[in-house]
């Protein structure tokens, strides 16, 4: 058989919405890499000197944002405009029956209690978070701040949880799902420290289980924003004078 018409072949193969779930997944989370971190912002998007505390955290506002829009918003459009396939099939909707949120209480408190009770010596995450240290400002700049922090959990679960796990889950089975999107999701910690990125792992596959198994990314949401919270307000007690 001639190289041509093995490669028409082996394309024939090829489940369309598969291609399309980890082409658009690698495109984004490699714009989001390059193009979407705190780092870029402030580089290119400086606060100027002796702006407001607002302005200060621009830069994370500005990362957070961003972050939606490429998690989120573009996954969204595939889903309907690409895949023509409906949001709620892809987790995006109210979890069934009770273990949504009794699974959101419970992996948050599994994930939370190192972060509470360790969190005095924890030093290389103190460093790291909040990403913004003008929001240990104040109790009311924190607040504001930890609700801002929900968009960018939404576009992160609407990503990894909606769009790559229940679109991969429908062609290749549920555990294969669950690893195929805990993968990326823990990489795009590089950088983090150690404990966050190892923790990631245990997170993608308990999390990813728990919207598969509830048919919703509400759980997974709640549990993740949650702990981001607490993480940040358990470091700017310790580490940033909040």
């Amino acid at each position: 058989m001639k190289l041509r018409e093995r490669l028409k072949a082996s394309l024939g193969t090829l489940d369309r919405e598969v291609a399309w779930i980890f082409l658009v997944s690698v495109v984004v989370q490699s714009v989001y890499w390059y193009f979407g971190r705190v780092s870029f912002f402030e580089e290119h998007f400086p606060p100027p000197e002796g702006s407001t505390i607002f302005g200060r955290i621009e830069p994370v506002l500005l990362h957070w944002a961003t972050a939606f829009v490429l998690f989120a918003v573009v996954s969204i459009v595939v889903i309907r405009i690409v895949l023509g396939q409906r949001l709620a099939d892809f987790g995006l909707r109210r979890g069934e029956g009770s273990l949504w949120w009794k699974g959101a209480i419970v992996t948050f408190v599994v994930f939370a209690a190192p972060i509470v009770i360790g969190g005095a010596g924890m030093a290389d995450v103190g460093a790291e978070y909040p990403l913004s240290k003008a929001a240990a400002s104040s109790w009311k700049v924190m607040a504001l701040y930890a609700l801002a922090y929900g968009v960018y959990y939404v576009g992160w679960e609407v990503h990894f949880r909606g769009f790559i796990l229940f679109g991969l889950a429908r062609k290749l089975g549920p555990w294969p799902a669950i690893f195929a999107q805990m993968v990326p999701s823990v990489l795009i910690h590089a950088g983090k420290p150690p404990g966050e990125t190892f923790g990631a792992i245990l997170a993608g596959i308990i999390w990813g289980w728990l919207a598969l198994e509830t048919r919703s990314i509400v759980g997974p949401l709640l549990a993740h924003w949650a702990l981001g919270v607490t993480n940040d307000v358990v470091m700017s007690i310790h580490f940033h004078g909040l």
